[in-house]
């Protein structure tokens, strides 16, 4: 009996805490706000604390399968949001994920001593310095005011050649060194 001892490793099944506090928002109006003590009930731990993820998965299952966005409402619970609310979380993604880029840019910077690196593993570091710094520039204050401009003539999301366009319109590649615009 070779895989005798052995645990199946399938796709786990979503826990009942979590399919519960999914039909509870599912239910939700919008606008409302459904208490952590409720949720926490609901999935038999704090969801601020070590049920957090139940809640986590509940919100991605209805993001997933119910087109449904909850924010939350700090010490209170969870709301469900309106499509105003739901747009405004646009330029707090953006911010969030240029910040990120360039602490994460900078982290691949420390590397004491690049040439000691094997020739893959530096490939491998300046390819994900440049994908970071991309995400950097690309999400400035100045690079957005661009794309803004130009999904107001095509009221879409533009495709990725076309935003490529509008970002290389007006960017030098070489900008300030590093290829991260400054704001």
């Amino acid at each position: 009996m070779a895989n005798e001892g052995k645990i199946d490793r399938s796709i786990p099944e979503t826990c009942a805490g979590s399919l519960a506090i999914a039909k509870r928002l599912s239910d939700l109006p919008v606008g409302n706000i459904v208490e952590y003590k409720e949720l926490s009930g609901l999935a038999g731990k704090d969801v601020r604390g070590k049920g957090a993820y139940m809640l986590q998965t509940a919100r991605r299952i209805l993001v997933r399968e119910n087109n449904l966005m909850f924010g939350t409402v700090r010490g209170v619970g969870i709301k469900r949001l309106d499509d105003s609310a739901i747009a405004d979380a646009g330029p707090v993604y953006i911010k969030q994920i240029r910040k990120s880029a360039k602490r994460k840019s900078a982290n691949l910077g420390c590397v004491a001593n690049f040439s000691g690196l094997p020739p893959d593993k530096k490939v491998s570091m300046l390819s994900s310095q440049t994908v970071l710094r991309f995400y950097a520039a690309v999400s400035s204050r100045k690079t957005m005011a661009q794309i803004g401009n130009a999904v107001t003539v095509t009221q879409k999301s533009l495709p990725f050649k076309a935003t490529l366009a509008v970002f290389s319109q007006h960017t030098d590649p070489i900008s300030n060194g590093n290829g991260v615009e400054e704001e």
